[in-house]
């Protein structure tokens, strides 16, 4: 087994008996044997490094003790189950697989069509691998990865343009604000007098006419910036100054607000108090805005100038402000995939094979748009009903259908399973296999009536046993014998096997019944009748 090598690689393995197109299932090296089944009362976990930026992180690493199969291809489709989650939302990506036999990688998935999330959830893909096991007895490796698309943490993001240092737009605009009095409140960007270089300032000026009343006066500069994903922190930094204080009374204050909305100024964060006369640039750093800046969404960062207490006749107030910035962090998210537990069983659907790969035409001739055919495949693929049945994958993408179903004898409560393509979610077809008859609907076969369905890589089959229920049981033929008959059938059954009907378009529905003379056919599929359960041997 894979010794702990570091954060990002697991002290684990997974179960192989070495069976052709078993299951693999990921697995704690321990005290615990390792078997075809998970045995552990808890799930296990196993943790990427923090997730900094994008790119591909290793999840963990998985290994055989040994295959013991001899010229092992792993040629065909492999499925991978993952149980995972993000451990914060904001960060996307999706999973793949590396497979090594020893040190040698023999081939990398493609990644998963679905991102992870910050919820445990059942990831799947599966893809056609090739690679042959480089020495007998090699161990199989397996990395699973996770390619970041999107976030990542651990680095800290800031608002716009804080040092004003060639304009002020376009990240900052100028609004008024409060204007009782009839006066001017006004803002301007300067280029230099800053601290140092440019900054922006506002200035409130009272009314020259009317009764020399106390009214308020206010303006703002105002900046959005969105943070990308849910900060763990947020800081505000900023210098400010009164540069101007001019005659009389006054109730002046600069203040900065951070809001989630454009306009007029509400969450106030910090307030200068009551100003009394001008002063030197001064500081704030690091002031703590967390309990604000705290959601993945666009806020509004205003620096303002207030005076409530501006009389007729008495001079101008002036504030400014230099290097105004809100810094935000997120702290790195990992990614945990969960195994070896009853409620997350991720696995492996491997193919190991020790012959050469073929896909496998079946034929159509005559068969036309809109038609129900009545198939099966002898190759010994096995698979998900979309992997396998898959024309333009292992044919030539002529052949086209939208629904494909089987009869499972032994599910009393619901003997129909259907995959239909245009109702992705709510399937129920199993895993197919070779000993499997199916009803497939073509919507296009070109050209017109003279094509074949090609289905997903596998082998001539050195033997199989399809396990007959006592009933009606939908089967294929996977066999390269010619001369079987429905005779012979029922003389090896024992008489237990005793009405054969096949595919016949001019039949009444398509089904008619098989004299004892006609033999089996390779690619064609069967309603047998069974008296009782016999497993039919096939040659």
């Amino acid at each position: 087994t894979m010794g702990k090598g570091g954060d990002d690689v697991s002290a684990n393995a997974f179960s192989i008996d070495n069976t052709i197109d078993d299951e693999w299932f990921f697995q704690v090296d321990g005290p615990f044997d390792l078997n075809m089944m998970p045995v552990e009362n808890s799930p296990q976990f196993q943790t990427t490094a923090e997730i900094l930026g994008t790119g591909p992180i290793l999840v963990g690493t998985w290994t055989t003790t040994s295959t013991y199969i001899t010229s092992v291809t792993i040629d065909g489709p492999w499925t991978f189950n993952v149980y995972g989650y993000m451990s914060a939302p904001g960060t996307t990506g999706r999973l793949f697989a590396k497979v090594y036999s020893g040190a040698i990688l023999l081939d990398t998935t493609i990644s998963d069509d679905t991102d992870v999330t910050d919820t445990s959830a059942l990831y799947t893909w599966t893809d056609n691998l090739i690679g042959n096991i480089a020495s007998d007895g090699d161990a199989i490796t397996v990395e699973i990865w996770l390619d970041v698309t999107a976030g990542g943490g651990g680095a800290s993001v800031v608002s716009l343009n804080p040092g004003f240092d060639t304009a002020a737009a376009p990240e900052w605009a100028y609004s008024g604000w409060l204007d009782t009095g009839g006066g001017n409140a006004t803002g301007a960007y300067n280029g230099a007098g800053g601290n140092p270089g440019g900054w922006v300032d506002i200035l409130l000026s009272p009314s020259i006419a009317g009764p020399a009343t106390e009214d308020t006066y206010a303006g703002y500069w105002e900046q959005s910036f969105t943070t990308g994903f849910a900060p763990t922190a947020a800081t505000l930094d900023f210098d400010w100054s009164c540069t101007s204080f001019g005659t009389g009374d006054a109730d002046l204050n600069a203040l900065v607000f951070i809001d989630t909305a454009s306009g007029a100024p509400v969450n106030e964060v910090w307030n200068s108090g009551a100003i009394s006369g001008t002063t030197s640039w001064a500081s704030v750093a690091a002031l703590d805005v967390s309990g604000t800046v705290n959601a993945d969404t666009t806020y509004y960062l205003k620096i303002a100038a207030r005076d409530t207490d501006l009389a007729r006749f008495e001079t101008a107030r002036e504030i400014g402000f230099d290097n105004v910035q809100v810094t935000w962090t997120i702290t790195a998210p990992v990614f945990t995939m969960e195994y070896d537990y009853g409620d997350t069983q991720s696995s492996i659907s491997p193919t190991l094979n020790t012959g050469p790969v073929i896909p496998y035409d079946i034929d159509l001739d005559g068969a036309l748009a809109d038609d129900w055919v009545f198939v099966s495949f002898p190759i010994t693929a096995t698979g998900n009903v979309m992997t396998i049945f898959d024309d333009l994958a292992w044919g030539d993408g002529n052949t086209e259908w939208d629904m494909i179903k089987w009869y499972d004898a032994s599910d009393q409560a619901d003997h129909w399973k259907t995959y239909d393509i245009n109702y992705p979610g709510i399937q129920d077809m199993p895993m197919v296999d070779n000993g499997m008859g199916f009803w497939v609907h073509i919507t296009d076969n070109q050209p017109a009536g003279d094509d074949n369905l090609s289905v997903g890589w596998g082998f001539e089959p050195s033997g199989t046993t399809i396990n007959l229920v006592a009933g009606w049981n939908l089967v294929g033929f996977p066999s390269q014998v010619e001369g079987y008959t429905v005779g012979d059938l029922k003389t090896d059954s024992v008489g237990l096997v005793t009405r054969i009907e096949r595919y016949n378009d001019a039949a009444a529905y398509d089904i008619e019944l098989m004299p004892d003379g006609d033999m089996f056919m390779r690619g064609d599929a069967y309603w047998v009748y069974a008296t009782a359960a016999y497993d039919w041997i096939i040659p």
